[in-house]
């Protein structure tokens, strides 16, 4: 099936979209071939005229729409589970589309609220083990100090991720 017989059975909006909106994405042939076939129907500029409004008119609610639901903010429910698994924080990270950006800052914000709880835990462990038996084992204190050092870079990000996302409301 050609072009023309393609364009034949397409609503006259979609031919308008193509030559007026998405013209960029056709090549010249097929643009050529959309306005041949308006002008086989007898369309006139005028005729036309409240058609690409309404085409455009469309075009600007799907936008909307797409911003909308791309600003749209993590759930309460999504924000505990992401704290209490900050792994799956992690993963939503790296595979959330880039442009859902408050999202993803969300999601980086529960990350590091898991991980700062998770290593304070650890953290507190190592502490009571240090201090329960000073003297014993030399790798608890190489523990404690690593965590504190990793604790305070998840206080940093955490930071970071609030200052942000504040910039960006």
């Amino acid at each position: 099936m050609g072009l023309r017989e393609r364009y034949a059975t397409m609503d006259t909006k979609e031919l308008v979209k193509i030559i007026t909106l998405h013209k960029d994405q056709y090549t010249p042939d097929a643009i050529q071939a959309a306005k041949d076939e308006l002008r086989s129907r007898g369309e006139t500029r005028e005729t036309l005229t409240p058609i690409l409004k309404e085409a455009k008119e469309e075009e600007q609610i799907q936008a909307q729409q797409l911003k909308a639901s791309v600003e749209k903010p993590l759930s309460d429910t999504q924000r505990v589970f992401y704290t209490i698994f900050p792994v799956m924080a992690f993963y939503y990270l790296i595979f959330t589309p880039a442009n859902w950006k408050k999202r993803k800052l969300e999601a980086e914000l529960c990350w590091c609220r898991g991980m700062l709880w998770y290593i304070g835990i650890l953290t507190l462990t190592a502490a009571i083990l240090t201090f329960l038996k000073p003297s014993s084992d030399v790798p608890v204190l190489y523990i404690f100090t690593f965590n504190i050092i990793v604790f305070l870079c998840f206080i940093f990000a955490y930071r970071r991720a609030r200052r942000i996302l504040a910039e960006m409301a």
